[in-house]
């Protein structure tokens, strides 16, 4: 069930006009030992990006096809989000949405907004290691843990 992203034009980062730029960073990652920096710096760029925009729009929930769709530019999506994703899902930027609505059954919203903000970063490691050997679904929803994170906080602040 994909949903739609609605970021703002005005939001996307100064690249976006850079024609010859932009073209590099929608094309399919190569292999990492063929251009380390180059590697770093286009998944640097998109994970930046994605959470930059997600933090603006306060939409915690993404995925493949969405991103492909709100980052069309030119009549062209960008090839590499994939790689992206699972890159995320391993530094434990992401959650699977359903990971997140076992969690919510199990402890419930204010349950689950504390535990997230004091919980140590190991279990989020173990969360990361744990989504990265079931990361095999294109179309699978996430949840951007900074995103759920400040969102959690915003609450939490205006309930205390």
């Amino acid at each position: 069930m994909s949903h739609e992203l609605n970021f703002r034009r005005s939001d996307f980062p100064p690249d976006w006009s850079d024609d010859i730029r932009m073209n590099f960073l929608f094309s399919s990652f190569r292999e990492r030992c063929v251009n380390p920096e180059g590697y770093d710096a286009k998944l640097n760029f998109w994970i930046s990006t994605i959470q930059d925009m997600c933090m603006k729009s306060q939409c915690p929930v993404i995925s493949n096809p969405a991103l492909c769709s709100a980052f069309e530019r030119k009549k062209r999506q960008p090839m590499c989000l994939y790689t992206v994703l699972e890159n995320m899902s391993r530094q434990g930027l992401i959650m699977k949405m359903s990971d997140f609505n076992k969690i919510e059954q199990e402890k419930g919203w204010l349950g689950w907004g504390f535990d997230i903000l004091i919980q140590k970063p190991v279990s989020w490691g173990f969360s990361s290691v744990q989504n990265f050997l079931n990361f095999n679904k294109l179309d699978d929803e996430f949840l951007l843990v900074p995103v759920i994170k400040d969102l959690a906080t915003k609450l939490l602040i205006q309930l205390l």
